[in-house]
């Protein structure tokens, strides 16, 4: 049987749009643009294998199995979305397990450089920093939140291994991930898969490590964090900072009426990174127990997962030109924010509002206003 003719196909569900949306986890138009993408990829890796070749003879066959890699790209889709075992894809494009791992495991190391993952997003967002005035730049405050979540694996035979796996809090053997959003939703930090027991405070400790988003940071005039009660000491670690941290009681020390209003308010923003997380673990290979995948793999997933949940949030925020996805257009769901695409020469005061949620100094044109109206939250 030929891939397409498998009523898992991207042919065969392109005839029915919700479908696809439901078992790839992508829209159509999305994943056009990321075939494109894949395709171009492609292209220069067959370019690098085959220095001596010419041009005409690489896009050749590089044409030629346009098709198959447009079904191994939904192969990847529907793995990374269902989480089956490797059989029952196998069975369902009558081929292998083995050819089924071997197009996961290649497609998948390609999607993790050409989707926006969170460490691409914080380059983009440093990038188009740079290119603004300092004296316009620094009206410009980052609000991040950050949360971590767990995902349950499978109990180690080594009792050294077992205690370093073991989380307290979920009761289970699990590895931990942070992830730190703007306001808007865009995912600008994901940790690498950790053991369990490691605490929330210390993994984002180690994480202001990383170059690019200490390199965002270093750009803006200030930081606003929110974070729950296990973020407590934020205030002592970065005083720098302006931290909104939910407060936790102590023995014999219950919360105050006020202290609880306090968190109900701070919770009302800090929601948004718990639904960022949500829309992560709709993909089953970060929400289901993992099975006999390395720690590295499972970053890999958690990755691409974290990119296209970016690629969704850039198309809504029509800031998908910043990932080089301008092709894309914002699909038109109830989920989608419309506005007028009317551009002006405030495109870059638009572009950072609509990361960062921060209404700037500068006159706005009545579009801009427009955009903070529909995509700013007042600073609290």
């Amino acid at each position: 049987m030929v891939l397409v003719d498998s009523p898992l196909s991207s042919v065969k569900l392109r005839e029915k749009p919700e479908r696809f949306l439901t078992l790839l986890g992508v829209s159509i138009e999305q994943f056009d643009a990321m075939y494109t993408k894949l395709s171009e990829h492609e292209l220069l890796q067959q370019q690098g294998s085959h220095p001596l070749w010419r041009q005409e003879r690489v896009e050749r066959m590089v044409g030629k199995s346009a098709e198959v890699l447009r079904e191994y790209l939904c192969i990847t889709l529907l793995y990374i979305r269902q989480y089956n075992i490797q059989e029952v894809l196998a069975a369902s494009f009558d081929i292998s397990q083995a050819q089924v791992s071997k197009i996961v495991s290649r497609i998948s190391e390609s999607l993790e450089k050409i989707l926006p993952v969170p460490a691409r997003a914080v380059s983009a967002v440093a990038q188009r920093l740079e290119q603004i005035d300092e004296t316009i730049r620094k009206d410009y405050s980052a609000t991040l939140i950050i949360d971590a979540s767990e995902q349950r694996i499978e109990r180690s035979q080594d009792q050294e291994q077992q205690r370093q796996d073991y989380s307290g809090k979920k009761k289970c053997h699990s590895r931990k991930f942070q992830v730190i959003i703007t306001q808007s939703g865009l995912i600008l930090d994901l940790s690498n898969a950790i053991k369990g027991s490691v605490h929330d405070f210390r993994i984002f400790k180690e994480r202001l490590l990383n170059k690019p988003l200490k390199r965002m940071l270093h750009l803006l005039k200030s930081v606003i964090v929110w974070a729950d009660s296990a973020y407590e000491a934020l205030p002592e670690y970065f005083p720098e900072w302006r931290c909104r941290v939910n407060e936790k009681a102590k023995r014999n020390h219950p919360l105050t009426q006020q202290q609880k209003d306090r968190n109900r308010w701070k919770s009302k923003t800090r929601i948004l990174v718990e639904h960022t997380i949500s829309r992560i673990k709709k993909y089953r290979t970060c929400s289901d127990r993992v099975r006999n995948m390395t720690s590295n793999k499972q970053t890999r997933y958690w990755n691409i997962v974290a990119g296209l949940c970016n690629l969704r949030k850039a198309t809504e925020l029509n800031i998908q030109d910043l990932f080089g996805y301008s092709d894309l257009v914002r699909s038109k769901s109830k989920h989608a924010i419309f506005l007028d695409r009317k551009r002006t020469t405030e495109y870059p005061f638009f572009k950072l509002n609509s990361i960062f949620g921060n209404q700037v100094k500068p006159v706005l044109s009545n579009y801009s206003r427009l955009v903070c109206n529909h995509l700013l939250m007042p600073h609290m």
